[in-house]
């Protein structure tokens, strides 16, 4: 099976937007409804077209999505 032609770029694509996004939609749920939908959409995309490339995410990410509120 061939890779999606993304999967390479999904670990520059997470660096610039999921830290600075994750800070945004984190502080006030209220805040910020459609970056949020847009977030979830993006990581909800990767994982179902891109997994291979959701592998190659920093560990980074996985303490920041697994660590508790």
């Amino acid at each position: 099976m061939d890779q999606p032609l993304l999967s390479s770029q999904i670990a520059p694509i997470l660096d610039a937007v999921f830290e600075p996004t994750l800070d945004m939609i984190n502080k006030d749920f209220a805040e910020f409804p459609e970056h949020r939908g847009g977030f979830f959409r993006l990581l909800r995309a990767i994982n179902g077209t891109c997994f291979p490339g959701e592998l190659t995410i920093s560990r980074r990410f996985v303490k920041l999505t697994n660590s508790p509120a």
